[in-house]
């Protein structure tokens, strides 16, 4: 047997599993909750910020953990593919030291403003680079936990080291396992607001613009693509066997894709964990005008349609927060309803939740940070929990199916819809919501890591077990259908 593992780097969990290259199957899954995040504190309540040496040893405990679970069988481990969240920024020195804390996707100090009053950093940073245009073939808008600002946000305030070398920080987890300098990837660059994606380099016309230095920013190489052997001190700690490949990190909402749909010219893909993205594939580079979609590489030459919206598991958790501090102030209560109350709740309030709406864009859009979620529509009889909770639910499917919309405006409708992350994976209420609103089934993978396994898949790839990127798909099974 070919045995090939996953590790995904996520914003609150962190997950390895170990897949059957023959024919996909899932033989151990371990996962953990993501210690490393470091929590805003009262003078940065804005940053967010995550250790990279604590990052590293819960990759090593992930993979002894996994290695156990695998027993006899995890001699026969090939590789290692690697993926995680994306924008954010790590930088190393050359002997692999983090000079500082890792800023994460979630970071919002270049919203601040600048001290001459004209704006804040972020708008400073499209300025200077020249302006929006100068960015079109990167395929994404600069958002403030983006590389590209960050490392321009760092040069200002005399953050760089001489010998600082920038990541992505599923890019630490590679060079970690390795010991080998990063190697980006055009589906991690295409996230910075400083690649381009079209001919798979760094945009170094608009780096030079910007005056940062050429040395910052890594090599570039396929996604997956091995870099180097498990270092043989990992082998002895983790239990593995010593020749194990580890492939280039790829993005998250790639490598999802890849290990969640089957049918790229016909599926639409919505994932959602802590936050959420709506996925179409499309054949050629296309770029819309449109500020919340952003066109991203994929591995096999194709592109992607993203929308990353900033509402998902995270705006339904703010609403069980709420009712919790409800119970807390006012019946003593130490914790708040489970998820699974909250559907229960919103499982007996019918379809349209009787007029009452919801935006949830409760920490605002990536174009309009500072937009905030509402609820209207509300009277006596509909104030009650089960009908915010429905309204919530309904609300981010119709902010997914008006995103929809908007792309297939530009590259044809889809029949197919798939679902992915726990957000849709947990909530069977939600996934029945989201096919009534689109007005078709959704298929949910049947392993529960796609960025894992997607990641996973790839590595095969690379390293000849799978024949192509189709290949991946005729591996996918679907657990059950929706609507």
């Amino acid at each position: 047997m070919e045995i090939l593992v996953g590790i995904d780097v996520g914003t609150t969990t962190c997950c390895a599993l170990a897949m059957n290259a023959d024919d996909g199957e899932v033989l151990a899954l371990v996962s953990e909750p993501n210690s490393a995040a470091i929590a805003p504190s009262a003078a940065h309540p804005r940053w967010h910020e995550l250790d990279v040496g604590r990052l590293g040893r819960l990759v090593e405990h992930l993979l002894g953990h996994l290695s156990e679970e695998l027993g006899p069988q995890a001699r026969e481990v090939r590789g290692v593919g690697v993926t995680g969240q994306q924008h954010g920024l790590a930088l190393l020195d050359g002997r692999l030291r983090p000079l500082r804390a890792a800023i994460t996707w979630q970071d919002e100090r270049l919203l601040e403003r600048t001290p001459d009053g004209r704006g804040s950093w972020l708008e400073r940073y499209v300025r200077d680079v020249g302006g929006p245009k100068a960015l079109w073939r990167c395929g994404c808008n600069p958002r403030s936990g983006y590389v590209g600002p960050l490392l321009y946000w760092l040069q200002q305030h005399r953050g760089l080291p001489r010998d600082a070398r920038a990541c992505f920080i599923p890019d630490v987890v590679v060079s970690h396992l390795t010991g080998v300098l990063p190697v980006c990837d055009a589906t991690n660059g295409g996230g910075s607001a400083l690649f381009d994606i079209v001919d798979g380099e760094w945009a170094w016309d608009a780096i030079a613009r910007l005056g940062l230095a050429e040395s910052l920013f890594p090599a570039v190489g396929p996604s997956a693509e091995p870099v180097g052997a498990l270092r043989l001190e990992l082998c002895e700690r983790t239990g593995l066997p010593s020749g194990v490949l580890v492939g280039t990190s790829l993005g998250d909402n790639q490598a999802s894709y890849l290990g969640s749909v089957s049918r790229p010219t016909e599926d639409i893909l919505i994932n959602v964990g802590t936050g959420s993205q709506l996925s179409l594939a499309a054949e050629r580079f296309c770029r819309l005008s449109d500020p919340e979609i952003e066109t991203r590489a994929l591995p096999d030459g194709r592109y992607l349609l993203v929308c990353a919206g900033l509402f998902g598991g995270r705006s339904y958790a703010y609403l069980r927060r709420f009712f919790g501090e409800v119970g807390s102030a006012f019946f003593g209560q130490k914790e708040g309803p489970s998820f699974e109350q909250l559907n229960a709740a919103a499982a007996d309030v019918a379809e349209g939740c009787q007029g009452v709406r919801c935006e949830p864009f409760f920490t605002g859009l990536r174009s309009q940070p500072t937009l905030r979620g509402a609820f209207s529509g509300l009277s006596p009889e509909t104030l009650t929990p089960g009908h915010l909770t429905r309204a919530l639910l309904e609300g981010m499917a119709e902010a997914f199916h008006g995103f929809y919309e908007r792309m297939a405006r530009q590259v044809g409708p889809r029949s197919g819809l798939v679902g992915a992350g726990n957000g849709i994976r947990r909530n069977p209420l939600f996934a029945d919501i989201l096919a009534e609103r689109f007005g078709r089934p959704l298929r949910i993978p049947a392993q529960s890591e796609a960025g894992a396994w997607g990641a996973a898949a790839l590595l095969g790839v690379r390293l000849g077990l799978l024949p192509d990127c189709d290949a991946i798909g005729d591996l996918i099974a679907y657990r059950e259908t929706m609507g």
